[in-house]
């Protein structure tokens, strides 16, 4: 079983529109409502995969039992901190399918206090043991500690837990590095954390190395139409590439592209096979309505035109 956390939980409400003009007024029936936030999209992908999801994250007010709701309609098995006050966030994702573009607009969420904090924890530690993997996903809420953040992770990889993180900000540079913790970056994120831009694959592979060498955990790099990278220690990293695709909605392709990764590896594939099943998770979600609402059947097929290679 795979837990996957959402600190920060939300319902996301993508609507599918011919085109977009600003200023304009715009009606469609094509709307999809599901519980939402990065790790409830990397549970349902796992679930679309054939994985062994469980759910976890903070929920409050009537939204957060609308996630929870939507979440269980999903068949994600899950365990909630609900909060006995606040409201859970709703994000609105706009399609244009004209210009096959995606328009993201995030409420910032609950905000949380230490108590709350604590019982997050405690919820969490108490999920983790009778799984092989857990991955915390996305942002965490106002009023959250990124010393606690590190402090949990680093408590988890030291019970031999297998953890891996993708988020960004400052939560990002309070997990990276960390002893035992693997990072699931992008590209842009990567040269924020090492401090320099790399010119290609190769420098992009080397700057990976870079966080790999403070927490000797493997580092997973996304780069948009050039692939991933996996970096597994100095001497040994790969490059994935899918053949090309028909965009038509990448949000939540960062999402599926981890959920393919972690069903693999719980799966026993070893880390390249793992890495081009994750790239072709990522491809068959940007060719769906997004959310991680892809058929098994993209995935199979642009799988077997993903390719591998050393770096």
């Amino acid at each position: 079983m795979i837990l996957c956390v959402t600190p920060n939980a939300a319902i996301d409400r993508t609507l599918i529109v011919p085109s977009i003009a600003l200023g304009e007024v715009h009606r469609t029936n094509d709307v999809i409502a599901a519980a939402g936030g990065k790790g409830i999209n990397v549970a349902r992908a796992i679930k679309v995969l054939g994985g062994d999801p469980m759910c976890a994250g903070i929920i409050a007010g009537n939204t957060g039992r609308m996630i929870a709701a939507l979440a269980e309609q999903d068949g994600l098995p899950s365990h909630w901190t609900q909060l006995a006050s606040g409201e859970s966030r709703m994000c609105i994702i706009l399609v244009d399918q004209a210009k096959a573009q995606s328009t993201v607009v995030n409420e910032a969420g609950v905000e949380i206090n230490t108590d709350d904090w604590a019982q997050f924890v405690t919820d969490v530690e108490a999920e983790s043991k009778d799984v092989s993997l857990i991955a915390f996903c996305g942002s965490l809420p106002a009023g959250s500690s990124s010393d606690a953040f590190a402090v949990a992770l680093k408590n988890l990889a030291n019970a031999g837990r297998r953890v891996w993180v993708d988020t960004s900000g400052r939560w990002l540079q309070a997990a990276a590095g960390l002893p035992g913790v693997s990072i699931k970056i992008n590209d842009e994120e990567l040269a924020q954390v090492v401090g320099h831009a790399a010119a290609d694959v190769q420098q992009i592979a080397d700057s990976a190395v870079e966080m790999w060498q403070q927490s000797q955990a493997p580092v997973v790099v996304t780069m948009g139409g050039k692939g991933a990278i996996f970096v597994q220690d100095a001497d040994h990293r790969w490059w994935a590439q899918s053949p090309p695709i028909e965009v038509f909605n990448a949000v939540g392709s960062g999402d599926s592209f981890l959920a393919g990764l972690l069903t693999a590896l719980e799966n026993g594939a070893n880390s390249p096979e793992a890495l081009r099943q994750a790239v072709a998770a990522g491809s068959a979600n940007a060719m769906s309505k997004g959310g991680a609402h892809f058929s098994v059947d993209d995935f199979k097929t642009i799988l077997a035109g993903t390719t591998i290679q050393t770096i």
